[in-house]
This record gives structure tokens, C-alpha cells and sequence, in this order.
């Protein structure tokens, strides 16, 4: 296996995490915002 491509490998999961902590935070945010519409 290249270097590189064992750097992609490790690279991978911790892309995965941002990409769900952002989804999740964006989801958070857009739920926060309709609930204070509300209150």
C-alpha cells in the first residue's frame, strides 16, 4: 500500500465525523430557531 493512500485510508472516518457533527449542528440550529419562532 502507497503512503498516500494509507494517509487517505486513516483520513476517511474523521471526514465522516465532521461531515455528521456538521449535519448534526445544522440540524440543531435549524430545530433552535423554529423553537424560539415558536416560544
Amino acid at each position: 500500500m502507497l503512503p498516500y493512500e494509507k494517509i487517505l485510508l486513516q483520513s476517511v472516518p474523521v471526514n465522516m465525523s465532521l461531515l455528521m457533527r456538521r449535519a448534526f449542528f445544522a440540524v440543531a440550529k435549524r430545530t433552535a430557531a423554529r423553537n424560539i419562532f415558536l416560544l
